[in-house]
């Protein structure tokens, strides 16, 4: 009688579990919700909360935990902690590589593109930080998305290109970051001009440089 008291206790609790338990597009949302949280400090623990909830209900390994993994590695490059930065920014990427229902590649690209800034901002490693940067483009190039990051980051590696010297490699990509833009006139644009005149005057290139910044009276 007590087994059998046990036994319809047992699943009366799994019921009550599983019905707490939402779907993707709840959680979606509420990671979202989440994520617009200022406070870093409180986004790590509603984040840690969503994930904590997801495991109880034995979620399968997916965006989602992407999204989260991207969240948190965000969070930490805030903190200063670029070890944990590093490492849950790769487990995000790690989940969006895989070849199933639940990866998402397009979501790699913002992922990508934070390791760069990592690598070149605080550990100054130019090849790392470089190699990231060409992963975030190809996947902004791909799903033709995010034009203003592409060209922030042509222009982030032309700023590294000339710094150690490779001037013509320099201006190849100040001129990448331009034409990824179109006709549009923004902020990285002129980012990407003004980039691309300290390697043209380096090669002594000067008319090219001065028609980078004649204006029109």
């Amino acid at each position: 009688m007590i087994k059998i008291g046990f036994l319809v206790f047992f699943v009366l609790i799994s019921s009550f579990t599983y019905s707490q338990c939402e779907s993707n597009n709840d959680i979606w949302t509420n990671i979202l919700s989440a994520d617009a949280i200022k406070n870093d400090s409180l986004l790590l623990k509603a984040i840690s909360k969503i994930e904590a909830k997801m495991n109880a209900c034995k979620h399968p390994i997916d965006s989602l935990y992407a999204k989260i993994a991207h969240i948190k590695g965000r969070v930490y490059y805030h903190f200063g902690d670029y070890k944990k930065a590093i490492e849950f920014s790769k487990k995000s990427i790690e989940i969006n590589l895989q070849k199933s229902p639940g990866a998402n590649e397009k979501h790699l690209g913002y992922t990508f593109y934070n390791l760069a800034e990592i690598y070149l901002v605080y550990l100054y490693d130019y090849r790392q930080s470089t190699k990231y940067y060409d992963k975030s483009i190809q996947i902004f190039q791909k799903y033709n998305t995010r034009a203003d990051l592409n060209s922030i980051s042509y222009r982030t590696k032309a700023s590294i290109f000339f710094s150690i010297g490779d001037f013509q490699r320099s201006i190849e990509n100040a001129d990448k970051g331009i034409s990824v833009l179109g006709n549009i006139q923004s902020l990285e644009k002129i980012g990407a001009s003004v980039e691309k005149i300290q390697p043209l005057i380096a090669l002594n290139r000067f008319s090219e440089a001065r028609s980078l910044i004649y204006i029109k009276k």
